[in-house]
């Protein structure tokens, strides 16, 4: 029997969406691999409205992120550009399956 579960680059979109209250402007996740492990690498690119916001953001290796069936091996905010509206800032993560 397979195991289901919902699908981790929507489930990390969704947090991070919800703890910088942005919008994702893009985002993509690629399959990656290893000898031992397998998951996705995934970039997103945020709109924040707010500077104030980033805060939220600066931390993102101790926070926790609900991914059944998936664990989250790193997330760093790659870059944080301010706009005339707010920040443009983009994430990435890797996620390996939980064996």
């Amino acid at each position: 029997m397979t195991r289901r579960f919902p699908d981790p680059h929507s489930r990390l979109g969704g947090a991070l969406v919800g703890m910088s209250g942005g919008t994702i402007l893009e985002s993509r996740q690629t399959p990656w691999a290893s000898a031992t492990f397998s998951g996705a690498r995934h970039r997103f690119v945020l709109h924040v409205p707010h500077i104030a916001r980033k805060g939220e953001l600066r931390a993102l290796d101790e926070r926790e992120f609900d991914l059944p069936g998936h664990v989250l091996a790193d997330i760093v905010m790659d870059d944080c550009v301010d706009e005339k509206y707010g920040l443009r800032c983009t994430i990435d993560a890797l996620t390996v399956e939980d064996a």
